[in-house]
């Protein structure tokens, strides 16, 4: 029963962990002009609650049968359980679905402001699942050693990185860019002697672009939205990717 709860959740994984093209995305994104950067914040909040859900449901199969295994071998595993036990109290926090609808359509509405924030939650709670998780592997192999079923490989932790250094510069980087481009809308519009010029949409980028001061801050703030969203892309992928090896080698371990 333990063996077949476990394999079926991670054969549901086709259906959760959803690997993105980092570079495909960032194209997208700059070709549509930012509209793709809602598009990512949508699949990957999808992709890290089901996900996320998954491994959790995961975490209390592999917690049954070891609790089972024991019993049945006559082996001691209550330290390894009850340290089991204690990281997926800690991983439950994380299983609270995140909105995978209203923060694309915030980023849209706040031309891309709140996407920083939406990063933000993406980047920091892929790291605190990929550090629990890591955790949790580790104990579980001490309890699958004892009961001499050997042990899975322990993937690698997903690169460092401060989310909330991150949002701040994004959102300094959007401030700045906005100021400075309406000063200078604003400007372009004052003829002299006080008349003010009528412009349209069109006129008023070329005006703006056409500023040494507002093109870099708005060149800069593109790199750097481009950046995270292939670092954070790519950190969701790879940690697929690293979890698909782990679950392969626990189901060979605990269907022996």
């Amino acid at each position: 029963m333990g063996t077949e709860r476990i394999r079926e959740l991670i054969e549901m994984r086709g259906r959760t962990d959803k690997p993105m093209n980092a570079i495909l995305w960032v194209i997208i994104s700059v070709i549509t002009l930012g509209l793709g950067y809602a598009i990512v914040v949508y699949r990957l909040l999808k992709s890290r609650n089901e996900h996320i859900k998954r491994d959790g449901m995961l975490m209390e199969a592999v917690v049954e049968f070891l609790d089972r295994e024991g019993k049945e071998k006559n082996i001691d595993l209550g330290s390894e359980l009850a340290s089991l036990r204690n990281i997926r109290e800690k991983h439950s926090v994380l299983e609270a679905s995140r909105n995978s609808i209203i923060w694309p359509l915030l980023s849209i509405v706040t031309l891309g402001l709140l996407l920083f924030y939406a990063y933000y939650i993406l980047t920091k709670d892929i790291m605190q699942h990929d550090e629990l998780n890591r955790e949790y592997i580790h104990t579980m192999n001490e309890a699958l050693i004892k009961t001499e079923r050997g042990r899975v490989g322990e993937p690698l932790s997903l690169p460092k990185s401060s989310p909330s250094v991150l949002m701040m510069i994004g959102i300094i980087l959007w401030i700045l860019a906005i100021v400075v481009s309406v000063r200078v809308y604003q400007g372009a519009k004052m003829l002299p002697g006080g008349v003010v010029q009528r412009g349209g949409l069109i006129w008023g980028m070329k005006v703006i672009l056409s500023n040494t001061s507002s093109l870099a801050l708005i060149i800069l703030l593109a790199i750097f939205t481009a950046y995270w969203t292939y670092s954070l892309i790519s950190s969701y992928s790879v940690h697929f990717k690293r979890q698909w090896g782990w679950e392969d080698d626990l189901l060979d371990r605990v269907s022996k």
